[in-house]
């Protein structure tokens, strides 16, 4: 089994003189390479919520970490639990400032193709196995469907024609691995957005690519 959860952080908003409008978007990609060290991932998280994250703080019926929720003194022991873990993280940053104004007008085409300019990144002749793909659920069906069309089109000649390949679109709550790489993704948000690279600094070993993208103008 070859597992990969991607998320994002930021916003795909440009109004820049909106509050709350970011300068960047980043999305990442987790990967942990076999079921061995999905299980292990996992534990490291339910372990963080049930001894770090308490119920009335989280003010929700189902716990789960979040990067922009969960504080740094948590995020360090979550750090301590998975730092021994195989897993990599591969991510892409966007200067939105950058994007022409046609660009601008069509969030889902940069949404997709920003996914594709990371998921190239990922070592694919390692894996051996069936392909387990998990996305933050945050598309509207018609665009669901066009991202996973684009992505099987893109990875056809990547893998292995044996392999199966399946892509989810999930809910965070009912997924470990998106809680993770959601945690991940905000500290490298966090060092472009605020430059504050607290979190970041605890896990920049694991990643191995990182892309700085902008539009050629």
């Amino acid at each position: 089994m070859f597992y990969l959860f991607l998320d994002e952080s930021g916003d795909l908003g440009f109004d820049f003189n909106k509050p709350g409008t970011t300068k960047y978007f980043v999305e990442t990609v987790l990967l942990l390479p076999d079921t061995a060290a999905k299980r292990a991932m996992e534990k490291a998280a339910e372990r963080t919520i049930k001894y770090k994250i308490s119920p009335t703080r989280q003010n929700r019926s189902a716990l789960e970490l979040k990067g922009a929720e969960t504080d740094f003194a948590v995020k360090r022991y979550f750090w301590r639990q998975c730092a021994p873990i195989d897993f990599e993280i591969y991510t892409v940053i966007l200067d939105k400032k950058s994007l022409t104004m046609k660009l601008r007008s069509q969030p889902s085409r940069v949404y997709n193709f920003l996914a594709r300019q990371i998921v190239d990144e990922v070592p694919w002749p390692r894996a051996d196995a069936r392909i387990v793909i998990s996305i933050d659920r945050s598309q509207p069906p018609p665009e669901i469907q066009i991202m996973n069309q684009s992505l099987m089109a893109q990875l056809q000649g990547k893998i292995a024609p044996n392999l199966p390949l399946h892509i989810y679109h999930v809910n965070s709550q009912t997924s470990r691995g998106l809680q993770v790489v959601d945690m991940f993704s905000w500290g490298i948000f966090r060092k472009y957005e605020r430059s504050d690279p607290a979190w970041y600094d605890c896990f920049s070993g694991k990643i191995k690519r990182e892309i700085q993208f902008s539009v050629p103008k």
